[in-house]
């Protein structure tokens, strides 16, 4: 005869064997100096415990990073990894499930202009895009950041390295390399024995939509609800921004108040359509 705590007893057990540890792959550091690596891990085992009494226990395991484009093809045929974070594409959200709250609200699409220390004079004056034309832009070969300036009608230089697009600002042959605010400086200060003649210029800014996000493969359901709803309590909660003021990758940006006396200028970007996470104050980072 079964007893009432004999049941209960079996219900713990269930319960217990049900909340079994997952283990959730993702990317490993691509360098041994690989500083903003933490910010998305430590971002992750934040989304894990905010979750934990819905889904149970969890685990990041590292797997090596062979790039990548390789990481996102593995990812789409649902080998080793079962998470990586990169920004947001038509394409890429073709082939895996995106978890749609930007992992630096919206912050990556906030660019200064690194330029040549001696030329801050021919920057200040500047006050609209017309007279940013007169200018030329460094940008990746690959970036989707070009593909922006140039849709605002910006001129472009189009390059392959990053040293080598700061190599061309030391030579003048661009004239300004837009990085987010959280970057800018950052990389200034990491090559600062090479390029000593560079400066972060943040009293003009570009501003577009541009959003990195986690993602999944398209099959595995549960990792998306999870990540989506702990990512969507930490964005709500202000707790996201709290973990952008304390970490030591984003940390330098803030306060935003900095920013107020800025020349913002508002581009679009043809390649980020989703009106529905741009309409979602709480995933944007405000400068007012």
């Amino acid at each position: 005869m079964f007893s009432f705590r004999t049941v209960m007893f079996g219900v713990a057990l269930f319960s217990a064997s049900s909340f079994a540890e997952q283990i959730i792959r993702t990317i490993g550091p691509q360098t041994a100096v690989d500083g903003s690596h933490s910010y998305y891990t430590g971002l992750l085992e934040r989304v894990i415990e905010v979750t934990v009494d819905e889904f149970g226990p969890a685990r990041l395991e590292l797997i090596p990073h062979p790039g990548q484009g390789r990481v996102i093809r593995l990812l789409a045929m649902n080998l080793y990894y079962d998470v990586m974070w990169t920004g947001t594409s038509e394409q890429r959200e073709e082939q895996l499930q995106a978890i749609k709250v930007p992992v630096f609200l919206g912050g990556l699409g906030i660019r200064g202009l690194v330029i040549h220390r001696d030329r801050i004079h021919e920057f200040s004056p500047v006050s609209n895009l017309y007279h940013l034309r007169q200018f030329i832009a460094c940008q990746g070969e690959h970036w989707p950041d070009a593909v922006v300036l140039e849709h605002a009608g910006l001129r472009v230089a189009r390059v392959g390295r990053f040293d080598s697009m700061l190599e061309m600002v030391v030579r003048q042959r661009c004239d300004y390399l837009p990085l987010s605010i959280f970057e800018g400086q950052a990389e200034l200060d990491a090559v600062a024995d090479r390029f000593p003649e560079l400066v972060f210029l943040d009293s003009v800014l570009l501003r577009y939509p541009m959003a990195m996000y986690f993602f999944v493969h398209k099959d595995n359901e549960q990792l998306a609800e999870r990540l989506e709803r702990g990512m969507q309590t930490l964005a709500l909660s202000g707790e996201l921004l709290i973990y952008m003021q304390q970490h030591p990758v984003t940390k330098a940006a803030f306060p935003l108040k900095r920013y107020r006396e800025a020349r913002v200028f508002e581009l679009a970007n043809p390649l980020f359509k989703d009106q529905e996470v741009l309409s979602l104050a709480e995933y944007w980072l405000s400068l007012d």
